[in-house]
């Protein structure tokens, strides 16, 4: 069982690693787009390749890297809100009771008994004591 936990907080150590190099891939590949033009090839030996036979296709440009990058960060977010999700309504559920817990209306029955257990020593002169 320890093992498995294990297992769990190092892929989702991954995960996170994953997530944020995505994340900063995607901000420098957008200031890039920006700086140079969407339309650009990212690799500056496409011109050479073109003058030998490669065609346009051949020579991604900024604006595929940025709407690659979009959809491996949205498909990062929908697997993020999956495991958040899962976590949440995993702790909203409650855990099995132990046949020796007490049931809440009892304790709170229990708790409204002990309080009228004691005598009120209020006299309202304004004793010491209130």
């Amino acid at each position: 069982m320890e093992s498995k936990r294990l297992l769990k907080i190092i892929l989702l150590i991954v995960f996170i690693i994953i997530t944020t190099t995505g994340a900063i891939g995607l901000i420098s590949s957008l200031i890039e787009a920006v700086d140079k033009g969407f339309d650009t090839p990212t690799d500056p030996n496409c011109v050479t390749l073109q003058l030998q036979g490669a065609t346009v296709e051949d020579c991604p440009t900024y604006s595929s890297e940025v709407s690659g990058l979009i959809i491996i960060n949205a498909i990062n977010t929908i697997i993020w809100f999956g495991i958040l999700w899962r976590r949440k309504k995993r702790s909203a559920t409650p855990s099995p009771k132990s046949p020796y817990e007490m049931s809440t209306e009892s304790r709170k029955k229990r708790q409204r008994k002990s309080e009228t257990d004691f005598p009120d020593f209020d006299d309202g002169q304004g004793s010491i004591f209130s």
